[in-house]
């Protein structure tokens, strides 16, 4: 991603800008809207390179598909799922036998 970052800053970005923050102690989210649809698949499929680091990249979803993130993540930290991730919108589980699912609802988390 390094190697990409001028160019995807000057010609991948339609607009950029701070949204705002209730805590004066945490840095401003920055917002991003791509261009370019490659470009924003780049960046958020190597998003996983950060971890770690002191910055995170997520993907806007809706108020419902966040929800279903939350609770999918809640279940990945209780062990009952090995990994959670959003992906063009749609949220992505891995399984702890390895299988990855689409969680469209709340019933596709019934039984994990």
């Amino acid at each position: 991603m390094r190697n990409e970052g001028y160019r995807m800053r000057n010609a991948a970005t339609s607009s950029t800008g701070a949204t705002s923050s209730t805590a004066a102690s945490r840095s401003l989210p920055i917002l991003i809207r791509f261009s370019s649809r490659s470009v924003r698949n780049f960046v958020l499929h190597n998003r996983k390179q950060l971890k770690g680091k002191f910055i995170t990249i997520t993907e806007q979803l809706t108020v419902f598909k966040d929800g279903l993130l939350r609770k999918c993540n809640e279940l990945v930290k209780n062990k009952h799922a090995s990994q959670t991730w959003s992906l063009d919108g749609k949220v992505k589980m891995k399984l702890l036998d390895g299988t990855v699912k689409d969680i469209n609802s709340l019933d596709d988390l019934n039984g994990i």
